[in-house]
């Protein structure tokens, strides 16, 4: 078996994969952007043996999300429990099989340091999957309990996974993020969404809160006035609405339970 790394992987992307590895705790600020990079870098990684090539793409499908995946979102759509209380302890069962199933496949060998690669490809993807996943039940359950009309797509199929859009909202099409990452690759083109519900960081409160990232279009339906400012500081005109510049437009940026008020008042006439 030989492990080739995209050309472009450097030392510094391997210590961050090495840190990242012993705790993921340990990497912060700065140092996440390159990790991101990093793991989209051995995306574009591959194993190859006698019967050819095979990215490390293919390797995390067929080995971890397929046998994986819809047994893990069952048990978080069925389960009764909080999902952001039984999401990590469902998560890291998971997470534990990893490297067996890695090492009985003959594509880990804790012999061969080059194949750590691989298996932290493999931990990464299935963590963001899984965080991913969590996080869209706590919105859909949440939605619900609120009384907001939408239809979400069926995460229990892979199938249902790779629909275009995560949920629809007056005829809106939206996709949920556990964080606005996706902002950064996409900032120079057109969004594919009209909205979008994510995280920011507070300042002012030192955690992370929800909010709603909303195209113009969608804001028409349901507007009032916008502060301009950046996405760094979106959440410093809260409860106002900020909005930032985007591509040839702007995105408004709402807090989460502020724009299901104004989802709420419109859905019901007011």
């Amino acid at each position: 078996m030989l492990i080739t790394l995209a050309p472009r992987f450097t030392e510094q992307h391997r210590e961050l994969i090495h840190r990242y590895l012993v705790d993921d705790r340990a990497v912060w600020g700065r140092d996440w952007v390159i990790v991101l990079e990093a793991f989209d870098l051995l995306g574009d990684s591959y194993v190859q043996d006698e019967s050819g090539k095979c990215p490390f793409t293919t390797v995390y499908r067929e080995q971890i999300e397929r046998p994986f995946a819809d047994g893990y979102i069952a048990k978080l759509l069925d389960s009764e429990e909080d999902p952001e209380r039984i999401a990590p302890r469902l998560s890291a069962a998971v997470a534990r099989q990893i490297g067996l199933r890695l090492r009985k496949a003959g594509l880990y060998d804790p012999v061969q340091p080059i194949t750590l690669y691989l298996l932290a490809y493999c931990y990464y993807r299935w963590d963001i999957f899984a965080r991913g996943y969590q996080f869209e039940v706590v919105i859909f359950r949440d939605l619900t309990e609120s009384g907001i009309v939408y239809i979400a797509h069926d995460i229990r199929r892979r199938a249902g996974r790779f629909s275009r859009s995560d949920v629809v909202v007056m005829g809106y099409e939206g996709d949920i993020k556990t964080s606005p990452y996706f902002l950064q690759v996409t900032r120079t083109k057109a969004l594919t969404h009209d909205f979008y519900i994510t995280r920011l960081y507070d300042r002012r409160r030192w955690k992370r809160v929800r909010v709603a990232l909303l195209t113009e279009r969608f804001w028409h339906d349901i507007d009032g006035d916008t502060i301009a400012t950046t996405i760094e500081e979106a959440t410093d005109v809260f409860p106002g609405v900020a909005h930032i510049p985007f591509a040839d437009g702007r995105l408004i940026v709402i807090g989460y339970e502020a724009w299901k008020a104004r989802l709420l008042a419109r859905q019901e006439g007011a």
